[in-house]
């Protein structure tokens, strides 16, 4: 009667028992004898076996900053596909068990963030993650430690489907306007056996930019145009008052220009004035002092464009109160809202 050798897998997770003190423990990647001998008679939870596995990491084409953001704080990511089929690519000595270990193609400096190390960009640090399906994470780099099998069984620690790899960019410090992250290899896993790397993790490229930001002297004003009769008023001149800000931005770098515009509700007997919704027949029409240029609620053409290289920029508004038609205001109050919304550019 001819005897039967079951294969043995077991998935990868973390640490099982530590080997035997003094003992030469070794995971060694499989070889083609051991694909050819397995693939036909099958291991249990192991769906394929090969030699390595590669996972690319991809980003966004440009990942901006804000540049307030804490010294700490995670900014931008990318993701590797997840592996679809669990997968074996170790052989491991039954007596013994060996040692898995996930490092870093090149020394990579630590930070004073866990886990965090450097990425070769200025005030930038990177965290690389073996996220499993499961939902547990180890971060780069770590070991993994497998302990004794069965005896004289075959000994394939697995690869389980849903493992993916995950890149975080962390602010660790003062960072420059512009930087790059270049593709290329990035961390390797293997054992501690004969072979080379059972896993490969490369990276696409992305550009890191640093916005500039901007924010209004005083978010909000309330402009009084007092008491004024219906005489005071045509559709061309009318009480008016001032509306004087500026706009300060934070950064490395000042923003190449800003654009605004006048967002609210038109009249609607002339869509180039503000609506009031208070005494009838009349509007109000916000104008540039600098430009000659009346902001019509809503337009998009009608906009002012400061040109960039500062970080202060001053506006000099007018806002008046006009006839909307030919009829005569009535009584009452002048009310509108509108927002004047910045585009920094």
């Amino acid at each position: 009667m001819k005897g039967y050798t079951k294969g043995f897998a077991v998935l990868l997770g973390l640490g099982l028992l530590l080997p035997a003190a003094g003992a030469m423990a070794a995971c060694s990647q499989v070889t083609q004898a051991d694909i050819d001998e397995w693939t036909v008679k099958g291991l249990p939870n192991i769906d394929v076996i090969q030699k390595e596995i590669s996972f690319h990491v991809t980003f966004p084409s440009t990942i901006d900053v804000q540049p307030d953001l804490p010294v700490g704080e995670t900014f931008g990511s990318g993701a590797s596909p997840s592996l679809g089929s669990s997968t074996a690519l170790l052989n491991c000595d039954w007596r013994t068990g060996g040692q898995v270990r996930y490092a870093f193609v090149s020394p990579k400096q630590g930070t004073a963030f866990p886990g965090v190390v450097e990425s070769g960009m200025k005030g930038i640090g990177m965290r690389l993650s073996y996220v499993r399906g499961s939902g547990t994470v180890s971060t780069f780099p770590f070991i993994v430690n497998f302990g004794p099998a069965e005896p004289n069984q075959p000994y394939f620690p697995g690869f389980r489907s849903g493992l993916r790899m995950v890149i975080d960019f962390v602010k660790t410090g003062e960072m420059d306007v512009s930087s790059t992250f270049g593709a290329g290899d990035i961390a390797t896993a293997m054992g501690d056996g004969a072979g080379g790397p059972v896993i490969r993790i490369t990276t696409g490229s992305t550009r890191i930019n640093v916005l500039p930001s901007c924010s209004p002297s005083t978010p909000t004003r309330n402009i009084d145009f007092g008491t004024f009769g219906a005489n005071s008023v045509s559709q061309t001149v009318g009480p008016t008052r001032p509306i004087n800000f500026e706009v300060t931005c934070i950064g490395p770098a000042s923003p190449s220009s800003i654009t605004a515009k006048l967002t609210g509700t038109p009249d609607t007997e002339n869509p180039s004035l503000l609506r009031n919704t208070g005494a009838q027949h009349l509007g109000i029409r916000v104008k540039d002092r600098d430009s000659d240029t009346v902001l019509r609620p809503n337009d998009n053409a009608s906009v002012i464009t400061k040109p960039g290289n500062s970080k202060l920029f001053t506006y000099n508004l007018d806002a008046t109160v006009l006839r909307t038609g030919t009829q005569t205001p009535t009584a009452g109050l002048i009310n509108a809202t509108a927002v004047f919304t910045m585009a920094v550019n």
